[in-house]
């Protein structure tokens, strides 16, 4: 018979596995020149097993329940998908074994084992920032909230690298938190009532999803958050496990020069479903919905002259047409979460959008038309 190595038996909740997995394998790049970097890290200590994953700018740490009669501590090194899989498909609980050379992995009459093990030594360390941290806490339900207000408008565009995320930064007057994102075309301002204390920063893309994920509609617990003094690292403590991430090293544009604007002159209510509607002739190239006060109605045409056109109600003065691109208005309205205001003062000017949330605001540049 061949030499048992195992030397810890570890039982853990196949679904608490699960559901730890999916969270620590978020900040995983599956394309990476670093063979431990598409791995997890497992650490079994305290009747918990803790797993951690990361692609070194980003750290993802979920943690679940699990016992074992005969180690207090283990560390080791696997590939989180072949787990994760595995534990997919089975009931009841996983029994995990680590030996020197291999772990092996049974749940019910599957028993899996790997061999291609690399060593836990050789797991990145997180460095903390420098400095004193500041440490702030936002409501659970509120945090998604703002982020799904937001989280829409962050550019994409790496020349301007400082663009790809999400601003945290004081409210000019109140001084209370408020998040910000801008590609350029329209931009997402969200206020709270949480203080921030901090030195502003930019919260990646990748780092607003996997939290924003992380996050229930209805939580009632809290996020709470540290960050460095220098403002480039922080960690974020959710419900549903801990994110440490870097920021982005850069300066973020004075968003406050967009709002000074001249007074609203015209607005109008749209929704979801009449932008659809009108869009059903809009080709690849063609995307702009017209807004025509002078002939109370909202139209769209694509490049052979077929148009759609619906009856518009607008309040306010008569101005010349303007437009939008019909994407970016869908995709305020999913924001919002219904209909929105649009309100400005001219083709050339910046138009404000609202809803019925009175914390966010969303400013949208006009197109010819």
């Amino acid at each position: 018979m061949p030499k048992d190595t195992t030397t810890a038996q570890i039982a853990v909740d196949a679904r608490d596995l699960t559901r730890a997995l999916r969270f620590a394998m978020q900040s995983i790049t599956r394309k990476t020149t670093i063979p431990i970097l598409s791995c997890n890290l497992f650490r079994f200590a305290d009747d918990k097993l803790t797993i951690i994953g990361t692609d070194l700018d980003i750290e993802c740490e979920a943690s679940c329940e699990a016992e074992s009669e005969l180690i207090e501590e283990a560390r080791f090194v696997m590939d989180g998908r072949q787990l994760l899989a595995f534990a997919q498909m089975a009931a009841g609980r996983l029994h995990i074994g680590v030996g020197k050379d291999e772990i092996t992995i049974a749940a019910d009459e599957a028993v899996m084992t790997l061999r291609n093990l690399l060593p836990p030594e050789d797991w990145p360390t997180w460095f903390a920032g420098k400095g004193e941290p500041v440490a702030m806490t936002v409501g659970e339900a509120d945090m998604r909230r703002a982020l799904h207000r937001v989280k829409f408008c962050i550019s994409t565009e790496e020349t301007r690298y400082y663009l790809n995320g999400v601003h945290w930064c004081a409210h000019p007057e109140t001084k209370a938190l408020r998040l910000v994102t801008t590609d350029g075309h329209r931009m997402a301002i969200y206020d709270l009532d949480q203080s921030f204390g901090a030195k502003p920063f930019i919260l990646p893309k990748k780092t607003a999803e996997i939290l924003y994920r992380a996050l229930r509609k209805d939580g009632n617990g809290d996020v709470a958050m540290i960050v460095a003094e220098n403002g480039l690292k922080a960690v974020i403590e959710t419900p549903a496990g801990v994110i440490r991430s870097k920021m982005i090293d850069g300066n973020y544009p004075d968003y406050t020069r967009v709002l000074l604007q001249a007074e609203a002159k015209i607005a109008c209510t749209v929704g979801e479903a009449m932008i659809r509607r009108l869009m059903v002739v809009s080709g690849k190239f063609a995307r702009a919905v017209a807004f025509r006060p002078e002939e109370k109605r909202v139209t769209c045409r694509d490049p052979y002259g077929n148009e759609i056109a619906i009856p518009m109600q607008f309040t306010g003065e008569p101005i010349k047409s303007f437009g939008f691109n019909g994407g970016y208005l869908i995709d305020h309205c999913r924001a919002a979460g219904g209909a929105i205001r649009i309100s400005g003062s001219g083709h050339g000017d910046p138009f404000r959008i609202l809803s019925d949330d009175p914390r966010a605001l969303w400013v949208q540049m006009p197109m010819l038309v």
